[in-house]
């Protein structure tokens, strides 16, 4: 887990630019605080910040090259790293170190961009060949790293984060009212997009590779996509498997695939929520250690948010070693201060706060810690799945007079929520309101400007439903949307961010991609009973054979903080000046809609009893103020 950043060009000039560079790379050093280098020649540059985890000597350090015009710059863990080595071994490869670095490097030389498909971790890379004047930017299947990217004046510049190429370019860059609009409209900027115009993502799953001239100017680019979740479902559909059969090669896959996240030259601490995707890494990686694994909780003063009592009963039952740290209010907005030197781009997740509190907890005791993300997308863990397969299933659509008249109505919002959510008729304009709390009309109301959110936001999901054409299940098809948008540009985004502003390495043993593939190959029924709107049966029954049942069988709480309590007390200040400027109209980047008459009247407009939208307003604040 490090940070990575390159310069490749004809006109970068280094005599003078190289002091540029190096502020770069020094602002990408919480990512990476063990060592920071780089290496260059005429008309490039790579530099690379280290998170010591695997081989600790200084023969592993980056960039790495192989002597003869290959070098390479990476982030992340290549888990089955011993098993390649092991290969390229056999067909005569030499190795000299012992880490996960060398082996992408070769393994790359010696199989080309092929190799990628046999990669089992999360990764960004850039690999840069100087003999076919060829450069690689390649980012893991389910977008857990992060990598971006600028081609300016025949010139390519890459950073793991938006703050690097911010510097690089000294802040010479374009917001994006486009980016603007779908972070109002969903509280983060999705891929490809980053709040800049100038800027791109590396979209999960995928490859960017660039062909330069003998001065190293970009001359060709194209984009090559390795792995996808539509071609592995449609490959295994006509599969046949009994629940029993299935649920074997999951407690395999679960057991290899936390074993592999257990390899490591440090440490490995596991996070434990008492949820049951934490519970169930946690437990498995207990049968795993010989030492037993400990695990860390990070409690709530406010006992409605509060799971710790939950996680020390979990702890108590494995016989693990276990950390408890509680957060206050106080503690955790701390972090509001420095909020945006933690995120790179405007993001509204309530739960980046804690999870940026917890992340600095955690680093205390451990430099590598397991997780559970993962275990919601495929196995309708969110609450929207299971409304989406309530819509679909609904045998009429509320008329649109109806939806009008309850909307006028003194019925609780919660109530109105339902009504006007089965006015929906079609598949995305039902995840869109799901997604959004808006129907098509709404959307005029959000503070965008000249922009068509509405139009704008379907042709974003579009994309992905067009991948999904073949998935007639409601909940298999919501699982998949998440697995392409949500989980990787929200979730993934937050937890990357949090984790590594403080150096610690986080591991996602439900996110390894043949989990994942096992996962969506068989029938949806086996992942979840339908009939009693039940996720996760498999975890359920591999958890109920370890521990008492009566630990996790519970609600849902997730991480949320509380911030309807947050906006009256700790964050009033911050509202207030929100919304004194939103009504003087002088929020960059945002318009009040002509329509406007006072606060109240516009947030029934936007159907925001949940806060969802102001907290945008708060975050694009904030994000303004810190980068003007």
């Amino acid at each position: 887990m490090c940070g990575i950043i390159g310069w490749i060009g004809g006109n970068t000039e280094y005599t003078n630019n190289k002091s540029l560079f190096i502020k770069a790379l020094d602002g990408l050093s919480k990512r990476g605080p063990d060592n920071q280098s780089y290496c260059c020649e005429k008309n490039w540059i790579l530099g690379h910040a280290r998170l010591s985890i695997i081989d600790l000597s200084s023969f592993s350090n980056q960039p790495f090259t192989d002597g003869n015009g290959n070098f390479l710059v990476f982030n992340g863990e290549i888990y089955n790293f011993q098993q390649l080595k092991k290969e390229l071994e056999q067909q005569g490869i030499f190795f000299e170190t012992n880490g996960d670095t060398e082996v992408l490097l070769k393994g790359l030389i010696t199989e080309g961009v092929n190799f990628i498909k046999k990669l089992k971790g999360m990764f960004a890379f850039a690999w840069l060949n100087t003999a076919t004047k060829k450069i690689i930017l390649c980012k893991d299947r389910v977008g857990v790293k992060p990598l971006c990217y600028t081609v300016q004046n025949k010139q390519l510049l890459f950073a793991s984060d938006v703050f690097a190429i911010e510097t690089l370019l000294q802040n010479k860059l374009t917001i994006s009212d486009e980016s603007t609009a779908l972070f109002m409209m969903l509280g983060y900027v999705p891929s490809p997009h980053t709040i800049y115009k100038e800027v791109k993502k590396i979209k999960p799953a995928s490859y960017k590779e660039f062909l330069v001239n003998d001065a190293y100017e970009i001359i060709d680019e194209k984009e090559i996509n390795y792995w996808d979740v539509a071609s592995i479902t449609a490959k295994s559909s006509t599969k046949k498997i009994t629940f029993e059969e299935a649920y074997e090669t999951y407690k395999s896959l679960i057991k290899d695939s936390v074993s592999f996240r257990l390899v490591s030259d440090v440490e490995v601490g596991s996070l434990l929520s008492g949820g049951i995707d934490s519970s169930l890494v946690t437990m498995q990686a207990a049968t795993l250690t010989e030492n037993k694994i400990r695990c860390f909780t990070q409690g709530f003063t406010d006992e409605r948010y509060d799971e710790s009592p939950y996680a020390r009963e979990i702890a108590e039952n494995l016989g693990l070693q276990w950390h408890n740290e509680y957060q206050n209010e106080e503690s955790v907005l701390d972090i509001w201060n420095s909020y945006y030197n933690i995120y790179d781009e405007p993001f509204a997740d309530s739960s980046a706060l804690p999870m940026a509190a917890l992340s600095q907890s955690i680093r205390k005791f451990f430099k590598v810690a397991l997780c559970g993300d993962g275990g919601d997308e495929v196995n309708a863990g969110y609450p929207w799945h299971w409304a989406m397969y309530k819509m679909d299933s609904f045998p009429f659509s509320t008329p649109h007079f109806i939806t009008k008249l309850i909307d006028k109505s003194n019925i609780s919002f919660g109530l109105k929520y339902k009504f006007r959510a089965l006015s929906c008729k079609n598949r995305l304009d039902k995840w869109i309101f799901l997604k959004t709390g808006l129907l098509q009309p709404e959307f005029a109301n959000l503070p965008l400007g000249n922009i068509n959110g509405y139009e704008l936001l379907k042709a974003y999901f579009e994309t992905y439903n067009k991948q999904l054409n073949s998935s007639e299940n409601t909940l298999d098809w919501s699982m998949k949307m998440d697995i392409l948008t949500y989980l990787p540009d929200d979730l993934q985004f937050k937890a990357d961010r949090a984790s590594m502003y403080c150096g610690l390495e986080l591991r996602e043993p439900l996110l390894d991609h043949t989990l994942l593939e096992f996962s969506l190959a068989i029938p949806i029924e086996l992942r979840v009973d339908i009939q009693k709107h039940l996720s996760k049966i498999m975890a359920r029954k591999l958890l109920a054979e370890n521990m008492n049942p009566q630990l996790f069988t519970r609600p849902k709480q997730g991480f949320s903080p509380p911030l309807d309590k947050w906006l009256q007390k700790e964050l009033l200040s911050d509202k207030q000046e929100v919304i004194t400027a939103f009504e003087n109209n002088s929020l960059q980047g945002l318009s009040k809609p002509n329509n406007y008459k006072d606060w109240n009247n516009y947030t029934t407009s936007i159907h925001d009893g949940y806060n969802q939208y102001l907290w945008r307003m708060i975050c694009w604040s904030n994000w303004v103020k810190k980068n003007n």
